[in-house]
């Protein structure tokens, strides 16, 4: 604790107005400084002790969606990019959180301050107007007039995440699809009539499912840029449960494993969009399956209360505490390989900006994992 203000990471100590003032001037008066600050192709800012900014390019300043230098000046990065996490702790307070001891930038701001080296790192950081920004991060020491500094510099590598998640995801999860439909159908060729029926509805199903992923990454690339349409229409709940259970009933994740889905005794109607739903709802379902064992029952259900619905999803499986705080993190993923983590951060993208729902999980040994679609019952 420090200056009466809980750290869970770096010191909440800061620079008062006149003293950025001053740093401030004194870096702008070293034309050498700012034009190599300048000659940067990507945000670069000049940070002080206490990791404010008192420098920064152009670049920087259109970033952070600002007019002028002067509305950055002082701010710590996440505070100028509104990180969703600088306000955990103390109002406007980057670096002091849990989550920032799993930031990129926050640890490579750290260790740089601590150890006068450069730092390297990828960070991600999810903004308060849902922008989700995937950075390389540099961090150099520099000394100015006797004092230290810190030069932070990001490269923006969101296209080379798109495209990991484009060849991860994207054509791995399409080709298994169209596996399903091709060995479908050379079945088909040479088996007996009476068979021809559960082969046609596996066909079905996996065409559906081929064209659910084209739909959700078409979604997903409107939402990022703000622009998808949505359509709101009467549904009903068990209807929802048993899409989302079909999807997954037959799907690679659900072998060994039970899907177990608390249909309403008495159906409920209310206006939201159905797609939309139904695939954030199968993002949640398939993470369970998939953080599932063989044997283990994954369960989907709904709780009513008189103003909400709440989809709710559950597996046995605990999630790491560490996992727990990246888990709605963009390209974050606990499996192996790169490009992948976009279930829970799509999710919570399409529920809370364009459903106005809200989206929340736990994850202890009593309960296991449970992930929550909160939406409002009446229109």
């Amino acid at each position: 604790m420090t200056n009466g203000i809980k750290t869970y990471f770096d010191s909440p100590e800061r620079s008062s107005p006149d003293e950025i003032n001053q740093s401030s001037q004194k870096v702008y008066q070293q034309e050498l400084i700012m034009n190599i600050l300048e000659g940067f192709p990507d945000l670069a800012v000049i940070l002080n002790k206490n990791r404010q900014i008192v420098a920064a390019n152009k670049k920087a300043v259109i970033t952070f969606h600002k007019s002028n230098f002067e509305e950055i000046k002082g701010k710590r990065v996440g505070e100028a990019l509104k990180c969703i996490h600088r306000n955990e702790v103390e109002k406007e307070n980057c670096g002091i959180t849990k989550f920032c001891a799993l930031c990129g930038a926050g640890r490579a701001i750290k260790f740089t301050n601590d150890h006068l080296q450069q730092y390297e790192e990828e960070c991600r950081i999810v903004s308060e107007l849902y922008e989700a920004f995937d950075f390389k991060v540099i961090t150099t020491p520099i000394r100015i007039d006797g004092e230290q500094y810190s030069l932070f510099a990001i490269r923006d590598i969101s296209d080379e995440k798109r495209r990991e998640t484009l060849e991860r995801v994207f054509f791995h999860d399409i080709l298994n699809t169209v596996s399903v439909i091709n060995n479908a159908a050379n079945l088909l060729r040479d088996t007996r009539d009476e068979d021809n029926e559960k082969l046609l509805t596996i066909i079905y199903e996996a065409s559906e499912q081929l064209i659910s992923e084209l739909t959700f990454h078409r979604n997903l690339r409107y939402a990022e840029q703000g622009n998808l349409s949505i359509n709101i229409q009467p549904v009903n709940i068990n209807e929802i449960l048993s899409l989302v259970r079909s999807f997954y009933l037959n799907h690679p994740v659900s072998e060994g494993k039970v899907i177990k889905v608390e249909l309403l005794s008495e159906d409920v109607t209310f206006k939201t969009d159905k797609n939309i739903l139904v695939r954030s709802l199968g993002n949640l379902l398939k993470n369970a399956l998939e953080a599932s064992k063989s044997g283990d029952t994954v369960t989907i259900k709904t709780i009513m209360s008189d103003d909400h619905i709440t989809f709710s999803v559950h597996n046995p499986v605990v999630i790491p505490q560490d996992v727990q705080m990246q888990i709605f993190k963009r390209s974050f993923s606990t499996k192996e390989g790169k490009g992948r983590g976009l279930g829970t951060y799509s999710t919570r993208l399409f529920i809370e900006k364009y459903l106005g729902g809200e989206v929340y999980f736990y994850s202890n040994e009593k309960s296991g994992t449970v992930f929550n679609i909160k939406l409002k019952r009446k229109e």
